[in-house]
């Protein structure tokens, strides 16, 4: 074999061994992350110290992760008797839908201490084109809506609806997002989602949100933010997780090892390890027999 021989050889070796380390690498990530899992629905367990619950969990050694303890994400709700009535502690609202029909609407919401406007039609067709001005409602509608939601002027609102309209062309898709400097004006959205609608229904549970429909579509949406956690521990490799909320609801959860596709635990043996979790942080154990378990083999 001659020198240019050998160099092409070598070549065409290392582009073979990178394609098996590649290839292998990525098989073996995939066998890696074949886990079976558990999921329960959520269920109330009636009025709970979420305080008392957090410390009993730090005080186990449990690991503990909190959502909502500050107002980064979420908006004041104001004075709004009917919904402050709904709630045992602190809430916020974390975005709401008011809608031109059912596939079109306007959304605020706040994340990350952003607040955005967005303006939303599930009708565009592709994901590759933006939106069309002929694709944005009656020009009346959308200043009346953002004046609405963020509580501005006549002026103030054609500023922001212009805003839309430029950036619609730089967003492809069938939605178009721009930050906002102003505050959900939530008392007076909601109050127009009350006084507009013919029907609506409020959704307690880990997730808090309100549907209100006009003749059976829906009109507007709203999603609320309670201080949750997640409070986890390791038993025999596997995590065992309880998803609770301020307002008494809890979900639970076990992620299995790795490698352990298609193996099972006997259900008295993980309701075992719940019940004790629960006796630990001041919670019921009693109540971990009420929830229901689905069991997946796998995540592939």
């Amino acid at each position: 074999m001659n020198k240019y021989a050998k160099i092409l050889f070598t070549l065409g070796m290392l582009v073979v061994i990178s394609i098996v380390f590649f290839y292998g690498g990525f098989a073996l990530l995939l066998f890696s992350s074949d886990m079976a899992s558990y999921n329960s629905d959520d269920i109330y367990l009636g009025p709970v110290d979420f305080v008392e619950v957090l410390e009993n969990a730090e005080n186990e050694g449990y690991e503990v992760r909190t959502r909502w303890m500050d107002d980064s994400n979420g908006f004041e709700p104001g004075n709004v008797e009917k919904v402050a009535g709904r709630f045992d502690t602190d809430f916020l609202v974390s975005r709401v839908e008011i809608h031109s029909d059912k596939r079109t609407y306007l959304e605020v919401n706040r994340y990350q201490n952003v607040t955005s406007l967005g303006f939303i039609n599930q009708s565009h067709a592709s994901f590759s084109k933006p939106l069309e001005p002929s694709e944005f409602p009656d020009e009346r509608w959308m200043l009346d809506m953002i004046g609405l939601m963020l509580g501005l002027d006549e002026a103030a609102s054609e500023e922001y609806l212009e805003e839309l309209r430029n950036e619609a062309k730089n967003q492809t898709g069938f939605s178009v997002w721009i930050e906002v400097n102003e505050t959900l004006d939530f008392p007076a959205v909601y109050a127009y989602l009350n006084e507009s609608s013919t029907d609506s229904v409020f959704n307690p549970g880990m997730w808090n949100d309100e549907e209100f429909l006009r003749n059976g579509e829906r009109l507007g949406y709203v999603a609320y933010l309670v201080p949750e956690a997640t409070i986890s521990t390791k038993e025999e490799f596997n995590e065992y997780s309880i998803d609770i909320s301020s307002e008494g609801f809890a979900r639970l959860d076990i992620k299995m090892h790795r490698f352990s596709a298609g193996k099972e635990i006997p259900e008295e043996e993980y309701r075992a390890v719940f019940r004790e979790m629960f006796g630990n942080l001041g919670l019921p154990p009693e109540k971990v027999d009420e929830f229901e378990f689905e069991y997946s083999p796998s995540v592939w």
